[in-house]
């Protein structure tokens, strides 16, 4: 059967001299792995497309249950404006793909998420001068499509957050936040916060970083530890 489907481009290898293996996120089939041929070849303008994080609009064969499917017209949707020269906002961009390789396994449909990860890039390509906390966002509400989101609390005594039950509690304990990080973490995932994320300080945004990936590792075993967020300290000293 004959398909095409909007796409976020999420992982590539090569393959042979002029074929790439790309791991695509499509918006009607989910998380499906291309072939497409001559990709290195002279006269093709794939190579520049199949780059991690582009959107896409793919023709393909649809085989049920292929591991691989071949490929047919490929062409691009968009260009970011601003995430390319914005140190921050392209460290940003290959931290979320980092997170996204590692997590996504999308055998079926799920627009609501392709639709959620595209309205974020285009919010992240639209700030000229970057939006500092725009990953530790990204991380809050992605949780939400992986199955262990956090119901932010609307009463102020709820101050501590534990990461293993996804809850906030009244009192603190070894395993709970302390109440700043948890303060951290409502405002930048309140609701008022949506269209402009705080600017946190260097140290609340790494701390708030690594508490976040820990939080992740304890619902997603093979996470693993990742490099770009030393990218992101890096860029945002």
């Amino acid at each position: 059967m004959q398909a095409g489907s909007d796409a976020l481009v999420i992982h590539t290898i090569r393959h042979g001299e002029q074929s790439v293996i790309a791991r695509l996120f499509t918006r009607q089939y989910g998380l499906i792995s291309f072939l497409f041929k001559g990709v290195y070849s002279r006269k093709s303008s794939k190579s520049a497309l199949l780059q991690p994080m582009q959107v896409v609009h793919v023709q393909f064969r649809l085989k049920e249950n292929a591991d691989l499917v071949f490929a047919g017209e490929l062409k691009g949707l968009s260009n970011y404006r601003n995430i390319p020269f914005t140190p921050g906002s392209l460290a940003q961009l290959s931290f979320i793909n980092e997170v996204l390789f590692k997590t996504l396994r999308q055998r079926e449909a799920d627009e609501v998420l392709f639709d959620y990860i595209l309205a974020m890039l285009n919010m992240l390509d639209s700030a000229p001068s970057g939006i500092p906390d725009f990953h530790l966002r990204f991380l809050i509400d992605y949780a939400h499509f992986l199955g262990f989101g956090m119901e932010i609390p609307t009463n102020e005594s709820r101050c501590f957050f534990d990461p293993v039950d996804g809850i906030f509690s009244t009192e603190p304990s070894v395993s709970r936040w302390n109440h700043e990080a948890t303060q951290s973490l409502i405002e930048i995932a309140s609701e008022n916060q949506r269209v402009k994320p705080m600017h946190s300080n260097r140290n609340k945004r790494n701390e708030l970083l690594g508490l976040l990936l820990a939080f992740y590792r304890h619902h997603i075993s093979s996470l693993g530890e990742l490099k770009s967020p030393e990218i992101l300290k890096a860029v945002f000293e």
